[in-house]
Order: C-alpha cells, then sequence, then structure tokens
C-alpha cells in the first residue's frame, strides 16, 4: 500500500473510532433525553363521537417516584403530552357531567406518541322532581296515607339513554323503582302506599329520600336530599249534601274548611261513580278555592244520577287531604 493511502486508511480508522455523541436519541449520548409523547382525543361514549372541548387528562406514571402530568383538551377535544419520560402510564379524562374514563399507553422516545381514545359516558340526572303525600279519609277500610313521586330525568347523551329511576330510602335499606310514563321520555312516576314501604310515612318525615337514575352503560346519577316535607292529618268536614240527599241539578255543596297553622287551598271534586267497573269518573272540579271556602255552588247543570263529592285540601308543595265522601242523587225537575 502506498504511504498516502496507508495515512488516509489510519485517518479514517480514527474518526470512525470515536464518532461524536451528540444526538439526544442516543443512548450513548451526554446529550440523551429518555423521553417521548402522547397523544390522544377524548369524546363522547356514543356515535358520532363528538370531542368534548376542555377535559381535564391525567398521565399517570405507574412508576409513583415520577409526577403526574396535566393538561386539557382543546376545542375538538384532542389533547398533546410532549417530553415525557418514557415508560408505562394511565391516561385519565374527566369532565364534568360525564364518567371518568381512563386506559393504559407506554411512552417511548418518539415525540409524536402513542395515540389513546377515552370515550366519557354522560352521567345522567334528575332534571326536575316533586314529592307529595296525600291523606285520604273513608268510612271503610280506614283512613290511609301515600306517597306520591313524579321525576323528570335527563342525560347528557339524550334522553333515550336513561333506562330506570329508584327511589332509595337509606336509613331503612329501602329501594325501589319507578315506573315510566307512556309517551314522555324521561318522566317517571309512582305512587307508594304505605304498606308498599319500610315504614309508616309519618316515620319518613323529614328524612333523607335518594333519586338514582341509570342508564345503558351502567351509570348511575344520584339526587341526594328528597324530603317528605309535610302529612296533612286535618280535612274538611262535609256538611250538605249528604246520604244521597235528592238535589236539583246545580245544587250548592257546604263544608267547613279546617284550621290549619300553614297555607293551602282547597278543591272539590264530584264524580259519578261507574257501575260496571266500580271506579269513580270525574265529572265536575273546582280548585284554587281559599282556604276560607266553606260552599260552592255547581254549574253548568248536572245530569240525573247519584253522585260522590270530596273536598281536598292543598298546600303550596303539592301534599293534599281528602275529606270523607258525601252523596247525593240529581232528580229530573218535577212536572208542574
Amino acid at each position: 500500500m502506498r504511504p498516502a493511502a496507508v495515512g488516509m486508511a489510519l485517518a479514517l480508522s480514527g474518526c470512525l473510532g470515536n464518532p461524536e455523541r451528540g444526538n439526544p436519541l442516543d443512548p450513548l449520548s451526554e446529550n440523551f433525553e429518555d423521553e417521548g409523547g402522547a397523544t390522544g382525543f377524548v369524546s363522547r361514549f356514543y356515535p358520532p363521537f363528538q370531542g368534548i372541548p376542555g377535559a381535564e387528562v391525567r398521565l399517570i406514571p405507574l412508576d409513583e417516584t415520577r409526577p403526574i402530568l396535566v393538561t386539557r383538551t382543546d376545542a375538538t377535544g384532542r389533547f398533546v403530552f410532549r417530553d415525557v419520560p418514557t415508560g408505562t402510564y394511565r391516561a385519565e379524562a374527566s369532565a364534568s357531567g360525564f364518567a371518568g374514563a381512563a386506559d393504559t399507553l407506554g411512552v417511548t422516545l418518539d415525540q409524536a406518541g402513542e395515540e389513546v381514545v377515552l370515550r366519557l359516558d354522560g352521567i345522567p340526572f334528575v332534571e326536575a322532581h316533586t314529592v307529595r303525600t296525600e291523606h285520604i279519609n273513608r268510612f271503610f277500610p280506614e283512613p290511609f296515607s301515600r306517597l306520591t313521586i313524579d321525576v323528570t330525568a335527563n342525560d347528557p347523551d339524550g334522553v333515550g339513554d336513561v333506562v330506570r329511576v329508584s327511589l332509595q330510602i337509606p336509613d331503612f335499606g329501602f329501594i325501589d323503582t319507578l315506573r315510566a310514563v307512556t309517551g314522555a321520555p324521561g318522566r317517571y312516576n309512582r305512587t307508594f302506599l304505605e304498606g308498599d314501604l319500610p315504614a309508616p310515612l309519618q316515620a319518613l318525615l323529614g328524612r333523607s329520600l335518594r333519586l338514582v337514575v341509570r342508564d345503558l352503560a351502567g351509570v348511575n346519577g344520584v339526587q341526594e336530599g328528597v324530603q317528605i316535607v309535610r302529612i296533612i292529618e286535618g280535612f274538611a268536614q262535609d256538611l250538605n249534601p249528604r246520604a244521597l240527599a235528592e238535589v236539583g241539578p246545580t245544587p250548592t255543596l257546604t263544608w267547613v274548611p279546617p284550621l290549619l297553622p300553614f297555607a293551602f287551598t282547597q278543591r272539590v271534586d264530584i264524580a259519578l261513580p261507574d257501575p260496571d267497573t266500580g271506579q269513580q269518573v270525574l265529572v265536575r272540579q273546582f280548585p284554587g278555592l281559599p282556604r276560607t271556602a266553606a260552599a260552592v255552588t255547581v254549574a253548568p247543570p248536572l245530569d240525573p244520577g247519584e253522585y260522590v263529592w270530596t273536598v281536598w285540601v292543598l298546600d303550596d308543595f303539592g301534599n293534599a287531604s281528602r275529606s270523607f265522601e258525601a252523596g247525593f242523587r240529581v232528580v229530573p225537575p218535577r212536572p208542574s
């Protein structure tokens, strides 16, 4: 080999044997950075999987000596973590009104990062509710009370995602379901007789009840602090007509209103018993009568027949008591 060629070969071999170690991706480099990235998408639970902006995303390392990283999704629901130490992480996403979601991902030496998709199910909720009691006076069988609950439920994923609404009474370990109202999506109600409940209504007065709404994915939304406000024991006393007294087609009904220490109105119902079913068919109603009202004249005229009438007392919360039933008979006018 010529001397010049030998010199060149030695020079090249010296360069190859001692390469510069400045590449941050080279594990042997002094500038090596053991970091990568992670990207992802936080969306709604159901198609078309719309992105959820502003969702919080936490990157939790399985190595507990490392810090937890936090970011938020952009307007499209996407998020990016950069300069993340390599390793295995748990990605958790959360947003107001949604149940959280999580997945595991690995961060490698790649700033583009592994992508993870987290889909959040909307938490169903109670949009509106009423809780009311009714005390029904009757001669036989004995008087009784009942509890009626009406609920309007909804869900961020649409009212069709709601599948059940339940009543819980935690102090008694009680739970039972309400019934869906036909033709009214999201509406549920139930009337509980005292025998359906774990204790008399008086024992439940002021206790904390709970409404639980469940969706298709099994996520529950809970409405706390539901209460029975009042049970109205006092009632109006019918005076006239009664005992199937014969009256004309426009009778005047009279009664004694109760003396109660709270605001209330009164309502008079007139019903016609159905001989085939035994049920009563409401034919007249006089609502919104003041607490001092003690009489009402029926108009327009009633057809001949046997009727029953009652007086209801109603407070501002919808709680009610009903008087005993009184009966009268409308007879056709006698020929002159």
